[in-house]
């Protein structure tokens, strides 16, 4: 690890106490594995004003400095020093001060007086290797938030600009069956109709794609949300078959969570369930359990077909379906919408089924949305996630 930095290590001391940087000095000096150079500004007022060209690879900033609080010192040094690793004195009785610093930016911190040559080098070469890593994380957050909005400007043109030729096919068809009139033969008018039941599917794939583009994205409204409701509003959305029943069991939780991807991996699953259902008398049960402290299990039991556990490998990867689209219709990205939205919350979907026995898919969601609570709950993703069946 000490060859990955440069020789000599640049040291900025900023304290107004003249002792300390004196002490600081000749222990990092005693190193024999590191050189350093030192430079010493005895207020925030003189570190600010020294060349711009000034180099620094480490910054020892006294917490205890006149000029502003903690944080809007360490900001300060940031912004001046944006390379710099940064570790803060704090007081011999403020261990809390220096906590408080590594939350605001800091890299380590020191107990004053603490100045034993073998700890500054440890904590020098630590802070230098913590600035490596979060420098590194920054840049890939921004890479990562950047592919996702060219993702999904991506998406959106891809959709608008495919779409637009679906709507000149549909209108050519309607001019050509007006042009025919009555006189149209049954063929013709099947082939017309497959058309348009192609160019339907076309038009429903793309706004999938469109949907799988965006998931994960503005879901930060949240909301107390009572899953059987939920359940029971997706229900009066879909065109139940006769004698079809969906069920929401009075076990469904209260959470207080982003209403948009709980509804997309409930209305996902429970479509899924009527539209693959073989049954005159097909039924649908939505229940739910507890899984820990931090989390609520909630299953859709159907009493459909069932899933031969072969083919459980392939029914989440986009576009895969177990039936030819020609039998049921399918774009094959429903379930994959489903497993992305799950596991962006460090949580797990998985499947119990057998061929002839109905199937139940089942999915963990956190009792409170992670992004609003001081305590987060922990992500399930050490639990080894179990496929489930293609949908739509």
């Amino acid at each position: 690890m000490l060859t990955e930095f440069k020789s000599p290590i640049n040291v900025l001391l900023i304290d107004d106490r003249a002792v300390e940087p004196k002490l600081i000095e000749p222990a990092l000096t005693a190193s024999t594995r590191l050189r350093f150079s030192c430079r010493y500004a005895y207020s925030m007022a003189e570190a600010m004003t020294l060349p711009m060209d000034t180099p620094a690879d480490v910054i020892f900033l006294n917490l205890d400095l006149p000029g502003g609080k903690a944080p809007r010192k360490i900001s300060d040094v940031q912004r001046r020093w944006p390379g710099a690793a940064i570790i803060a004195i704090a007081g011999t009785d403020d261990q809390a001060a220096g906590l408080a610093a590594l939350g605001g930016g800091a890299q380590d911190y020191l107990i004053r007086k603490e100045y034993a040559p073998e700890v500054l080098e440890r904590c020098v070469l630590y802070a230098l290797e913590r600035k490596k890593s979060m420098d590194r994380l920054v840049r890939h957050t921004r890479d990562l938030q950047r592919a996702n909005e060219d993702l999904n400007r991506f998406a959106s043109v891809a959709s608008h600009d495919l779409k637009a030729p679906l709507r000149g096919i549909l209108h050519l068809t309607q001019m050509i069956e007006e042009d025919l009139g009555e006189g149209i033969p049954g063929e013709t008018r099947e082939k017309m109709d497959f058309l348009r039941k192609r160019v339907s599917m076309m038009n429903d794939l793309l706004t999938r794609l469109l949907e799988y583009a965006r998931t994960g994205l503005d879901h930060t409204q949240v909301e107390q949300i009572h899953v059987g409701e939920m359940v029971r509003d997706i229900v009066e959305m879909l065109d139940l078959p006769t004698g079809f029943s969906v069920e929401a069991d009075p076990s469904l939780p209260t959470l207080h969570t982003a209403r948009t991807p709980l509804q997309q991996v409930l209305q996902n699953l429970i479509s899924n369930a009527v539209r693959y259902n073989d049954k005159s008398d097909g039924r649908v049960r939505v229940h739910a359990t507890h899984e820990g402290p931090w989390h609520t299990r909630i299953s859709v039991t159907d009493n459909g077909p069932g899933i031969d556990p072969r083919f459980s490998g392939k029914v989440f990867e986009i576009f895969q379906t177990l039936r030819p689209k020609d039998e049921v219709e399918s774009t094959g990205v429903g379930l994959a919408i489903v497993k992305k939205i799950v596991e962006s919350l460090g949580c797990r979907v998985g499947l119990d089924s057998r061929p002839g026995f109905g199937a139940t898919f089942h999915f963990t969601w956190p009792l409170h949305w992670p992004h609003q609570d001081d305590q987060a709950p922990p992500p399930e993703a050490a639990l080894e996630a179990v496929p489930i069946r293609v949908d739509d």
